[in-house]
């Protein structure tokens, strides 16, 4: 399962109790905490089941675009994987930011 870093502490605990494996890809700091995709894609093989975005991000409080959710599912789509999707923030936008599901 792939998952970002930094992200949400939680989510390697549970992991880690069922003896799941998490792999971490990056987030931007300079380009408002976007995913490194270039990064997500490196991480990828055979052992993959799904991606994890948490949307907006906790801890970083990131909010992606359109664009940017669109060239996520594209990762995904060339290697067949399914996005599971954290968005329990939704509703907890701020500085004029919009969701994006």
């Amino acid at each position: 399962l792939l998952t970002s870093q930094p992200g949400y502490p939680l989510y390697n605990c549970i992991a880690g109790a069922d003896g799941i494996e998490l792999r971490n890809y990056r987030l931007k700091a300079e380009q408002s905490w976007e995913v490194d995709l270039e990064h997500l894609e490196s991480l990828i093989d055979n052992r993959t089941r799904a991606i994890l975005l948490t949307n907006p991000s906790n801890p970083c409080g990131s909010v992606y675009s359109p664009k940017h959710m669109k060239e996520i599912a594209a990762v995904a789509r060339r290697h067949f994987l399914p996005i599971v999707s954290d968005e329990i923030y939704g509703g907890l936008v701020f500085n004029g930011g919009v969701f994006h599901s």
